[in-house]
């Protein structure tokens, strides 16, 4: 278990209520996006912070896996903003795998994969 993984103390995931959200997935190869439904367990409390952004962590109920949300603390950032982010983000994950294909074994760069979660009982989340 990795350290983004653990609640350090301050949030048991059991003791934290779910939430519906929709997860919004880029798909560079088709150039659209895919929405799905997920359960999300939300921490109380941030995770990591600085001048730009407050960090959350979350857990995706139905797979298991931590992720960490992030969000501007200025109310400037438009939602097109997080969604131009994400998508350039995967269309660089895309370039990345198509180069590694033709690259030596011991040059294999990875990009983090981005989604975007909409909480949709948080209005302007």
């Amino acid at each position: 278990q990795d350290d983004a993984s653990k609640t350090d103390g301050k949030d048991s995931w059991d003791a934290i209520q779910e939430e519906q959200a929709t997860k919004k997935v880029f798909l560079a190869s088709k150039n659209i996006w895919e929405d799905s439904k997920v359960r999300l367990k939300v921490e109380k409390s941030l995770h990591k912070w600085g001048n730009k952004y407050s960090c959350i962590r979350v857990l995706e109920v139905d797979t298991g896996s931590v992720r960490v949300l992030k969000k501007a603390k200025e109310a400037n950032d438009s939602a097109e903003a997080y969604y131009e982010t994400v998508k350039i983000q995967t269309l660089g994950a895309l370039c990345c795998s198509l180069f590694c294909k033709a690259a030596p074994p011991a040059c294999q760069p990875r990009f983090l994969q981005c989604n975007v979660f909409v909480l949709e009982h948080r209005p302007n989340q």
